[in-house]
């Protein structure tokens, strides 16, 4: 790996991330790749006006603080996957 680019963080088990009706996400590379194909009904459960499910777990667990600010307020599912996988290659080449 390159100098600048860092190693991918996975949540410990214990505060992995339960997708509403859908799979435990382990770090951003799990939710980038569900993003792709989460209803939208199952997004909206997890990021609307009162919360953003997704932000808090990668402040709180994966300790990503710059990408859990971006996502804060973005509301969309479209933006939201853009936002984590330009974050992804420019942080960890991936």
């Amino acid at each position: 790996m390159q100098g600048s680019k860092k190693d991918i963080v996975n949540a410990p088990n214990d505060k992995l991330f339960w997708v509403h009706e859908g799979p435990a996400l382990k770090n951003l590379v799990d939710l980038r790749d569900l993003l792709r194909s989460l209803r939208d009904e199952t997004f909206k459960f997890h990021v609307n006006e009162l919360k953003n499910d997704f932000s808090n777990w990668i402040s709180d667990v994966l300790k990503e603080a710059d990408l859990a600010k971006k996502l804060k307020g973005i509301k969309s599912k479209r933006y939201t996957y853009k936002t984590v996988n330009d974050y992804l290659n420019s942080h960890f080449g991936m």
